[in-house]
């Protein structure tokens, strides 16, 4: 291209930058998206994505399309960010460029947040204080969401011969146990209380 009497080379010129925001991707997971890329021309278009960057990104594009657009005509992609499990917690950002033979190169800016669900609990220790036997205590447990994603939880008491990993005496505390809910979901920002019940048993002596 030709400009006052200068040659230009296109191929060198970034004209402008589009995003793709994935949102919230849990370590390890991915999440998909479609972007359309459209010739607003009047010549054939032909194009191609960097797949050494796209592979460095853990971004996967749908490229057994052609990868040339006729004028006025479109072509939908879908794009599958996966993050690696020892990805960095944060906004995150890949520019991925679409070189377009003869022509100008355009950047997408892919993004992603990447983060875990996690509980924060309303106390470490659960102290029932003196309780007497074949009698009935509740504490309450507040438990909350405080991460961009849902966090699925439940609440693990193991049963006698159920697990090699728990000691016997463990097993034989965990009967004097009760909670309820044993599972929920919580939402980003949501809060919830636990009920955790605490009944020794004279059959069973508690040390």
């Amino acid at each position: 291209m030709k400009v006052n009497g200068v040659t230009i080379n296109l191929e060198n010129i970034n004209l402008c930058t589009y995003v793709c925001d994935f949102g919230n991707v849990v370590v390890g997971g991915s999440k998909k998206r479609s972007f359309r890329l459209t010739n607003v021309g009047k010549i054939p278009i032909n194009f191609t994505f960097d797949k050494k960057l796209l592979g460095q990104a853990g971004i996967a594009i749908d490229q057994d399309k052609g990868q040339k657009i006729m004028p006025n005509t479109s072509q939908l992609f879908t794009v599958v960010f996966t993050s690696r499990k020892n990805s960095k917690f944060g906004r995150t950002h890949f520019l991925i460029p679409i070189e377009i033979k003869n022509g100008p190169t355009y950047m997408i800016d892919f993004i992603a947040n990447i983060t875990i669900p996690e509980l924060n609990m309303s106390t470490d220790n659960l102290d029932f204080d003196k309780v007497a036997i074949n009698t009935r205590k509740t504490v309450k447990l507040r438990i909350e969401n405080s991460k961009e994603v849902a966090c699925e939880w439940w609440f693990y008491n193991p049963s006698p011969g159920q697990s090699k990993e728990v000691s016997a005496d463990k097993k034989k505390e965990a009967e004097f146990f009760q909670v309820f809910p044993l599972s929920g979901t919580l939402l980003p920002g949501q809060r919830s209380t636990i009920d955790v019940m605490f009944t020794p048993n004279s059959d069973k002596p508690f040390a």
